[in-house]
């Protein structure tokens, strides 16, 4: 006899069957901190893969579920490279986006082609941080009180979700803490649409297939995308950053 699938896949069943008038011809929740569920369905002799990625279960988001689709969806209206979002779940609390192809990291890839795509990327990062912010404020892409303080917005959301989750001394981290409100990041005034935890794609023959993972994105300083960037090449590897970042300087 077949396992019964978990209630909530078979309410992410039942969503995707109702309102995207499709049959569900397979789907399966990834086990992990986040529930993600990976769906083929067919309509009209047509398949179609996606995916539906749910709230943390670990700890509260630094922002909203909402707000993350929110971004990508916006982002992919005007041609940053992210996947197309189909439609919002109430319960469980998750959305609903294409899958794309292509492969996270580099593995099997040729030098040129790395190098290719790292520019590729370059590229839509100059392009997202070129983007008028007000239509995304007006949608509720959070942003700070004013353009001087961009670059603290994400650490203050952050510094709120560990003080609600907090269960015991840290004192190296009220230490790092009470070093940044006396040394705070200077934007000098730059805005932008910023991904935060950068780094994060799918690439195939050189060229990035989508930006993937907004769930820290927001209005902020774009410097923010260029350093956050550097803890991700410690277990990825892009290539040179100061030629990385020369050539960012070209395209900005």
């Amino acid at each position: 006899m077949s396992e019964q699938p978990r209630q909530d896949t078979a309410q992410v069943q039942a969503w995707l069957e109702t309102n995207l008038g499709s049959t569900v011809t397979s789907i399966w929740r990834q086990p992990r901190w986040r529930p993600v569920w990976f769906a083929e369905v067919e309509r009209n002799g047509v398949t179609q893969s996606l995916v539906v990625r749910g709230d943390r279960t670990d700890m509260p988001l630094i922002f909203p579920l909402r707000h993350e689709m929110t971004l990508q969806a916006m982002l992919h209206e005007r041609d940053i490279p992210t996947p197309a979002v189909l439609g919002w779940i109430d319960e469980p609390m998750a959305y609903v986006m294409e899958r794309v192809g292509g492969q996270q990291h580099f593995e099997n890839t040729s030098d040129a082609d790395r190098a290719s795509a790292v520019d590729d990327y370059l590229q839509i990062l100059a392009r997202m941080h070129a983007l008028d912010v007000e239509p995304f404020a007006a949608a509720g892409i959070m942003r700070a009180e004013s353009p001087e303080l961009s670059g603290l917005l994400g650490l203050r959301q952050y510094e709120t979700v560990y003080r609600s989750t907090k269960n015991g001394p840290d004192p190296f981290m009220e230490f790092c803490l009470g070093w940044l409100r006396r040394n705070p990041p200077q934007s000098k005034g730059r805005e932008s649409v910023i991904c935060w935890d950068s780094g994060q794609f799918h690439n195939a023959n050189g060229k990035i297939v989508a930006v993937l993972d907004l769930e820290i994105g927001h209005i902020g300083d774009p410097m923010m995308d260029l350093a956050a960037w550097r803890m991700r090449d410690t277990i990825v590897g892009y290539g040179d950053f100061p030629t990385l970042y020369a050539r960012y300087e070209e395209l900005s």
